[in-house]
């Protein structure tokens, strides 16, 4: 369980990596900060629970270490590009460009961990207030991710 638990978090840190955005008037520049709250703490205790079966306390004492464990500032630049650092289960780091369209934040990730990507990934984030949103899905993101403005 401990492998599985760490390549969704690792996976999940990968994904994030790919996103920010910030609009051509400014409003949306600015720094942002992972939301460690309840809904992240469950969404990964669903994906280790998913995975193992029912989650012994043990499980959930290591899931809750790790999501206490996890950080992610993304900085949303007023030129058009992003820089994204943190730790999720390892450090990493990734920076690109990005643009506002309608009610998201679209970044376009062309550099991670110090290296080029050969193709750039693209995240959309959702507009919320002074929040960004990386809706779950099925294929890659197993539950919400949150950045609050700071």
């Amino acid at each position: 369980m401990h492998h599985r638990i760490a390549i969704a978090v690792t996976a999940l840190a990968l994904i994030l990596a790919g996103c920010g955005g910030e609009d051509a008037g400014g409003s949306v520049a600015g720094t942002y900060e992972l939301v460690k709250d309840q809904a992240l703490l469950d969404g990964v205790k669903a994906v280790a629970s998913h995975d193992t079966g029912a989650a012994s306390e043990e499980a959930l004492a290591q899931i809750q270490s790790m999501v206490d464990g996890m950080s992610m500032t993304l900085q949303l630049k007023e030129d058009g590009t992003f820089e994204v650092n943190g730790t999720m289960g390892e450090e990493m780091s990734a920076s690109g460009t990005w643009k506002e369209e309608g009610s998201e934040v679209v970044l376009t990730t062309t550099h991670e961990n110090g290296k080029k990507r050969e193709e750039p990934d693209i995240v959309r984030f959702t507009r919320e207030g002074t929040s960004l949103r990386m809706p779950k899905n099925e294929k890659d993101q197993p539950f919400d991710m949150v950045l609050q403005r700071k």
